[in-house]
């Protein structure tokens, strides 16, 4: 629970830092876009992009109930809108 209040503390005063280079004019995006397009290999993020479509077209289709049943789950308060469909 410490190592998750630690992260979340962590990423308010990252974000709260972006702010201010932002307001103080010092954010160039376009040096930011060069910078971040090295990140990525694209030939593999294309080949991991497939191996998930794989991975979901290779799933057992749920019934709709099933699905109903996730999506409220979360949500109990939608369960009288979605009885009257």
């Amino acid at each position: 629970m410490i190592s998750k209040l630690f992260f979340y503390q962590d990423v308010i005063r990252a974000i709260s830092e972006a702010i201010q280079v932002i307001k103080n004019g010092k954010h160039d995006p376009f040096q930011a876009h060069e910078r971040i397009k090295t990140f990525y290999n694209w030939e593999d993020v294309a080949i991991r992009t497939e191996r998930v479509y794989d991975a979901v077209l290779k799933t057992p289709q749920l019934g709709l109930m099933k699905r109903m049943e996730r999506f409220v789950f979360p949500f109990p308060l939608l369960v009288p809108f979605f009885s009257k469909l």
